[in-house]
């Protein structure tokens, strides 16, 4: 298996769980074509192209950024591409991410409650609405080129709690109760704690992060109901790539128990 291609996780009749890595596309798009995570479940089974409500994204009912590695269900049945589908709706999926971002001064837990939609000055971008200023001494935070009664704005929650601290990091164990596009970038950068190596969503003051080279987003857990409405839960291991960043960062902090 190279390096940029997907790990099958667990191989039921009626789903697939992927280990996605980071630098592979979801499934294809006017970017992206040939080497996907669609492409590569095509390859084991040709009949996934019937599956789903797009003949682009076959059995595709969540997806990862690019730059994002980890865990994703694809549907393998269209009976079963409803069930997940309503799951999701219904926000009764589990999906929990490591995250490294910039900064330290952070709460021990809490939550980003801010909506999402895309931004009005460069349509590539998504952008959050937060309702307060949380730290008007860098505005670079908060994309302002969206108006806060913006009516296309989606309702986004996202959960965190720190595992880590270092004098100019934090390790966050988050946990996102919507799905939106780049929820979880998006929501750190308007909470003033952008998620190290993303270059789309930084702070202006911020340095650029050269060394990592992708983003430090990791979905590790990724829990749901199966055919038959039994739980089940499947977890990813932090890349190496990424263990091994943590591993030279200094000054690390003590967490308050």
């Amino acid at each position: 298996m190279s390096p940029l291609e997907p790990k099958i996780i667990a191989e039921e009749k009626d789903y697939w769980v992927v280990d996605k890595p980071s630098g592979i596309a979801a499934h294809p798009d006017s970017k992206h074509q040939g080497n996907t995570v669609v492409d590569f479940l095509l390859q084991k089974d040709s009949k996934l192209a019937k599956i789903g409500d797009d003949p682009s994204r076959p059995g595709i009912v969540h997806r990862l950024d690019l730059g994002v590695s980890g865990l994703m269900v694809v549907a393998r049945t269209s009976k079963f591409f409803k069930l997940l589908k309503a799951q999701f709706g219904h926000r009764s999926v589990e999906k929990r991410y490591w995250a490294l971002v910039h900064g330290k001064n952070i709460a021990e837990e809490g939550e980003i409650h801010f909506p999402i939609a895309r931004s009005r000055g460069d349509r590539t971008r998504m952008a959050a609405l937060p309702d307060v200023e949380i730290n008007t001494s860098n505005l670079g935070k908060i994309d302002h080129t969206l108006a806060q009664e913006d009516i296309h704005s989606r309702d986004a929650l996202t959960l965190f709690t720190v595992s880590r601290r270092w004098v100019n990091y934090t390790l966050l164990d988050i946990e996102i109760k919507t799905g939106r596009t780049h929820q979880i970038r998006v929501h750190m950068q308007a909470f003033g704690h952008p998620v190290v190596g993303d270059m789309k969503y930084r702070l202006r003051k911020q340095e650029v992060d050269t060394d990592l080279g992708r983003l430090f987003l990791h979905s590790y857990r990724l829990g749901f109901q199966d055919a038959k409405g039994k739980p089940v839960i499947f977890e990813s291991p932090l890349p190496e790539k990424l263990e091994e960043y943590l591993k030279g960062l200094r000054g690390e902090l003590k967490i308050k128990n």
